[in-house]
């Protein structure tokens, strides 16, 4: 077992007695809260750089089901525990102040043999004034669709228009589909980096299992 996996296994003994809804994976360091429409994810993130001094920090992710489900569907392949909907680096501090939280997010040099004492407090504010904010924020699609529309700094997903595309599909929402796929193109022409490629390819895919809701397109 490596320094880090340690580390991050003694933590969450420490976080399950804050969240005791939630179960943990040894292999993936992460804590999930499973529901049948949503499964809440904490993983706890340990680094070093010298073997000596440890950095911590969390992934928050929040996975809808159905969504991630039609995703994978529409990709032709198994569907993950990796799959979130909406997620969010901890490391990213001045995201978290749109959740109105401006405590810590990260701590740094962390020995190996540390007892959290000195930082029990501060991750125990982050658990509950932060995590769960961001997992009640985010269990309602409009919400999910509207955040990564807009990357307001809450989901750093490398290919939010899957989500957004799948959650139009599951709404029925052909408006949003056709008020999408303009901003999209907009934001392409206004020098906006977006994946061409792999919209177009995951568009055809979507539209040929949905052909009443997405008309004939192609971001280019």
């Amino acid at each position: 077992m490596s320094h880090t996996d340690e580390i991050a296994h003694r933590l969450a003994e420490i976080l399950l007695l804050e969240l005791p809804e939630f179960r943990y994976t040894r292999s993936r360091t992460q804590l999930r809260k499973r529901t049948a429409e949503f499964s809440d994810d904490l993983i706890i993130d340990v680094t070093t750089r010298n073997g000596t001094d440890y950095s911590l920090s969390f992934y928050l992710g929040v996975a809808h089901t159905e969504t991630e489900k039609l995703i994978s569907e529409i990709e032709e392949r198994k569907i993950t525990p990796y799959d979130r909907t909406v997620f969010l680096y901890s490391v990213n501090q001045q995201n978290f102040e749109l959740l109105d939280f401006t405590g810590d997010t990260c701590w740094y040099g962390l020995e190996r043999d540390t007892d959290f004492s000195e930082v029990s407090s501060g991750v125990q504010r982050f658990i509950r004034e932060c995590a769960q904010s961001y997992f009640q924020h985010f269990h309602d699609l409009l919400t999910i669709r509207a955040s990564l529309e807009a990357r307001d700094g809450l989901g750093q997903n490398q290919t939010p228009f899957k989500q957004v595309l799948a959650i139009d599909a599951l709404l029925g929402d052909s408006d949003h589909i056709r008020s999408y796929l303009v901003l999209l193109q907009s934001e392409l022409d206004g020098g906006y980096r977006h994946e061409v490629q792999s919209f177009n390819e995951f568009y055809q895919a979507i539209s040929i299992r949905f052909p009443h809701l997405f008309s004939s397109f192609e971001l280019k």
